[in-house]
Order: structure tokens, then C-alpha cells, then sequence
């Protein structure tokens, strides 16, 4: 069953942080696992030792030798740096929470372990979101910039997502930029750049709501009239 996946003993907890190890858990997977594969890394469900079921993303390997050790750091690094961020970004509705690593018989990080997210879409391709989720998306973009995160890829297909129950989330930060990690104005031309996609995508969300509430209003009247002409 994808949706709860296999049972995965922890390796180790490291500081709260769940540790997996990552032959062990390559071995349990299959490709029909999967929730579905990035630009840098293939998502797995899983559910672990403490009941818990969660997302694990794993650095893709590179897929010809002629890409040579550099695909794989880079991989690597994308998933690692997803990780840093998601930390920085602990309790914020709307962003998969952080939960541990993957790592490889050398120590290197090799994968994420963060929360699963519920069955979702591209919010272009969404038909109805919940009341507020235009301001619940701004607030998730402020909070990171308060917390020192750019995304700076909200507006890529499947980035920006709402679930079946219209839910928004904000998914897949592997090339975010953190502000103790890049010179300070670099970090400003970030944010002004992302503010941009912020305001396009929280006007979607605006007319998505907007259309569901006419839509609603449209259906209550109807159902008004039929019951005064029954």
C-alpha cells in the first residue's frame, strides 16, 4: 500500500532527529513506491518504528557516469539544504515539518525524512481551496523571510500546492537561500524577487475562493428554489 508504505526501524536518534540508514532503506523500496520524483530527489512514503508515517526524499543518483561525482553532490546538497530550511521553518502550517536524515555508511546525507503530506495538486490545477488560503500562503512566505528563508521557486509546477481538502502547502525547498548563508543584499534581491510570485500566486488562491464562494451561492439558491417549488 503506498499510502502507509513499509516499516522502517530507526537507526539511531540523534539530538530528537530521526536518523535512517540508507542501504537499509534502498533495499525495502521499489519504484512503485513512489509519491513521485523531483528534479533532485525521488520521494518515498514510509512509516516509521514509532508509528509515525512520513515523506522521505532521496538524492537522486546521477544518470549516466559521463555526469560524473558532481550530479550526486549536487543532489545531495539540495536535499541537505532542504532539511536546513524546513528546520528553520518548525511549526508553520503549510510546510512539511522536518523530522531527520538518511544517511550513507560514510555519514554523508543522502536523503530527508520530513512529514508526509496529504494528497495534493498544483495550485493551478486546484478546483477549490479553503476559506483564507491566500493569506495562509502570504503568511508562510513573511514567516520564512522572518526566519532569515527565501524559497525562490513558489511559482514552479507542484511547489505550491493544495490538497484534497484544500489545504495549502509549500513544498520542495532544496534551492532556498538562508540569510546566514549568502551576503545580505543577495538575501533582499531574494525576497523582492520571490514577493513577486507571492503576490501572483495569492491572487489565484483570491479568485479560486472567490469562484467557490459564487459557486456555493449559486448552489444554495438553487436548492432553495426547488424546495419552494416541491
Amino acid at each position: 500500500d503506498v499510502s502507509v508504505g513499509v516499516v522502517v526501524p530507526l537507526s539511531s536518534q540523534v539530538g530528537g532527529d530521526v536518523s535512517l540508514d540508507l542501504d537499509s532503506f534502498m533495499k525495502e523500496v521499489t519504484e512503485g513506491d513512489k509519491l513521485g520524483s523531483r528534479t533532485q530527489g525521488d520521494v518515498y512514503p514510509y512509516k516509521l518504528a514509532d508509528g509515525r508515517e512520513v515523506a522521505v526524499k532521496i538524492a537522486k543518483l546521477p544518470s549516466s557516469i559521463l555526469m560524473g561525482p558532481w550530479a550526486l553532490q549536487m543532489s545531495s546538497w539540495t536535499v541537505e539544504n532542504e532539511g536546513e530550511a524546513l528546520k528553520l521553518m518548525k511549526g508553520v502550517e503549510g510546510v512539511p515539518q522536518f523530522i531527520g536524515w538518511v544517511t550513507s555508511r560514510n555519514g554523508n546525507k543522502r536523503g530527508l525524512v520530513m512529514e508526509k503530506v496529504p494528497l495534493h495538486t498544483d495550485y493551478r490545477e486546484a478546483s477549490k481551496v479553503a476559506p483564507g488560503s491566500a493569506g495562509k500562503f502570504r503568511k508562510i512566505i513573511e514567516t520564512a523571510h522572518e526566519r532569515g528563508v527565501v524559497h525562490r521557486d513558489t511559482e514552479n509546477p507542484g511547489n505550491t500546492v493544495v490538497t484534497a481538502s484544500g489545504e495549502v502547502y509549500v513544498l520542495d525547498w532544496g534551492i532556498s537561500v538562508r540569510k546566514d548563508t549568502i551576503e545580505a543584499e543577495n538575501f533582499e534581491t531574494a525576497k523582492k524577487e520571490e514577493e513577486y510570485y507571492e503576490d501572483e500566486i495569492a491572487s489565484h488562491l483570491v479568485a479560486l475562493e472567490i469562484a467557490q464562494e459564487e459557486n456555493d451561492l449559486i448552489n444554495a439558491l438553487a436548492q432553495a428554489q426547488a424546495g419552494v417549488c416541491g
